[in-house]
């Protein structure tokens, strides 16, 4: 079985790149990879200008922080921070310098003499963050080192690292499968399913011009819509409505006229009980309302089965079962091949 297949990614000094996709698509495995602890069958990894393929992990010049925190409990923070100079015979004042200059970087000073177990999750994060801090390596990689915290400790530590890489102007590799991390902290973000990268870009352009139809569903909350429609007289024909695209857009149905496609809107796209022009609108019924406090998902099934996402003020929420017309901005919908799910340029 193959776990990672063909991927090929540059990654620039200082920037901070994120893996993102779902369990099993391959994103820790390539991270681990790079850091040499998994082989390479084919292919070559380099660090700089140097090919490290056969180099151990130990001299790649990299640091790694775990999704388990990874610090042994029969030492103290101070301890675990300088564990891996000392093994390296860093002089003594060197090693102290690093360890200080690391805690205070990242606020944790005061917990130098504690052990593991009375900190708490957010602190030994911090913590494991501060040991691959004083290796001053080439290369961070992460694995996940925010599952493990609650929702709003995650929050806080996702803006903490995002702002450590600015300071540092470190060379970041990230791995997570929460879409949010990767928008919120990546300047590229690299989506993977099943062992490739679909698409590789900054987080604006991932959003509004994905790949294809894994990337626009993957990345976004709610996710984009996707409905078939079919292409008559250059126009979007479903559930009995009939869609007029954009002009730029027009060109790309030509190859299409008389077949499916797949039109993608995101729920920000949608205006629920909006009037709208005849050539914007389809009509359906409220299947679901899901309030969120300043906003609401509006979830519309169509007669044909197919259902759309709708984000509405709160004051503007509709009930359960009411007849809902809802106007897409047709500038902004995407489209794709239902045969190749690629998207059509």
């Amino acid at each position: 079985m193959t776990a990672v297949d063909d991927v090929s990614l540059e990654i620039a000094d200082h920037d901070f790149v994120v893996l993102v996709g779902p369990s099993g698509c391959g994103k820790s495995t390539t991270l681990r990879m790079v850091a040499g602890l998994e082989d390479v069958d084919r292919g070559s990894i380099y660090i700089g200008d140097r090919l490290v393929n056969d180099v151990a992990p130990k001299d790649r010049d990299i640091a790694m922080v775990f999704q388990s925190y990874a610090l042994y409990p029969h030492m103290n923070v101070y301890d675990n921070m300088a564990f891996a100079l000392r093994l390296r015979r860093v002089e003594k004042e060197e090693v102290d310098r690093r360890v200080r200059d690391a805690a205070g970087t990242l606020g944790i000073v005061d917990l130098l003499k504690r052990f593991p177990k009375e900190i708490s999750g957010g602190q030994k994060q911090r913590a494991a963050l501060g040991r691959a801090l004083v290796r001053e390596p080439a290369v961070f990689l992460m694995d996940e080192p925010l599952s493990n915290l609650d929702a709003k400790l995650r929050v806080q530590m996702r803006a903490e690292i995002a702002d450590l890489h600015r300071r540092l102007e470190a060379t970041v590799i990230y791995v997570t499968h929460d879409q949010t991390e990767a928008m919120t902290m990546g300047n590229r973000i690299a989506v993977m399913k099943d062992g490739r990268i679909h698409q590789a870009a900054p987080p604006r352009e991932i959003y509004d011009r994905p790949a294809n139809m894994f990337v626009a569903g993957f990345i976004g909350t709610p996710p984009m819509n996707f409905l078939r429609c079919r292409v008559a007289g250059g126009r979007l024909r479903v559930d009995g409505f009939s869609l007029a695209v954009s002009p730029e857009r027009q060109a790309a149905l030509g190859a299409f006229e008389g077949k499916e496609i797949v039109l993608g809107v995101r729920p920000e796209d949608i205006s629920a009980g909006a009037g709208g022009g005849p050539e914007a609108v389809v009509e359906g019924r409220v299947a679901l309302v899901e309030l969120l406090g300043a906003e609401t998902n509006i979830h519309v099934a169509l007669a044909d089965g197919q259902f759309l996402t709708a984000r509405a003020p709160a004051e503007a929420a509709p009930r359960y079962g009411d007849k809902l017309r809802v106007a897409l901005r047709m500038g902004r919908v995407h489209l794709f091949d239902p045969a190749t799910e690629e998207a059509v340029s």
